[in-house]
């Protein structure tokens, strides 16, 4: 009879430890990819600073400017407004405190509502 070799029994009594490997490394990498999964959906949806994918500057007015730009108006009495860059009637409308589709009726505009800057918009009486 053979004498078996160290070596032999070696790999006789570990038979299963490559596969043992395989599975510990195949959890890590599974982990791993979960927990960047998921790092990249938290990123993406719950970020405090939202992304603007149209490469436009968002536009952002504090109460304080709005209510200045209120005052301006009621204190010089004028009832227009000069369109500036990246206005639209809406956003005016949010600026001024007016119906955007107010200041489309006052000014006989028409779809597709182009305003160009420099245009004078005359505002519809408030019926504060």
């Amino acid at each position: 009879m053979n004498k078996p070799t160290l070596s032999r029994k070696l790999r006789e009594n570990n038979k299963a430890y490559p596969s043992s490997i395989v599975v510990v490394l195949l959890v890590v990498f599974i982990t791993i990819t979960v927990f960047l999964l998921l790092f990249a959906v938290k990123t993406i949806f719950f970020s405090k600073e939202k992304k603007d994918f149209n490469n436009t500057a968002p536009i952002e007015s504090s109460p304080k400017e709005l209510e200045e730009v209120k005052i301006k108006n009621q204190d010089n009495k004028t009832s227009s407004y000069t369109v500036e860059s990246g206005d639209t009637l809406y956003s005016i409308g949010i600026k001024l405190g007016v119906d955007w589709q107010e200041i489309s009726k006052e000014n006989n505009l028409k779809e597709p509502y182009t305003l160009t800057v420099g245009q004078k918009l005359k505002m519809p009486v408030s019926k504060k």
